[in-house]
């Protein structure tokens, strides 16, 4: 897939109140379904951050690498 939820916090804040989120996405769920069974998580990702897949606000490059 090209966008696939990893993560999901659901965060309400009163009109002006600021919250810090942090938000972990274990290594197992980088992994998919391919040709071979289950592959590796490993590869370049980017992130997003949104109130949905359209309204997205924040994006980061990650490589993530295995041993």
């Amino acid at each position: 897939p090209i966008k696939e939820l990893k993560a999901l916090e659901n965060v309400f804040l009163k009109c002006g109140e600021t919250r810090t989120i942090t938000l972990s996405v274990p290594y197992e769920r980088l992994k998919y379904y391919g040709q071979n069974g289950w592959q590796s998580g490993a590869g370049d990702y980017k992130i997003y951050l949104g109130t949905n897949a359209e309204n997205l606000f924040f994006e980061k490059d990650l490589k993530i690498e295995t041993g």
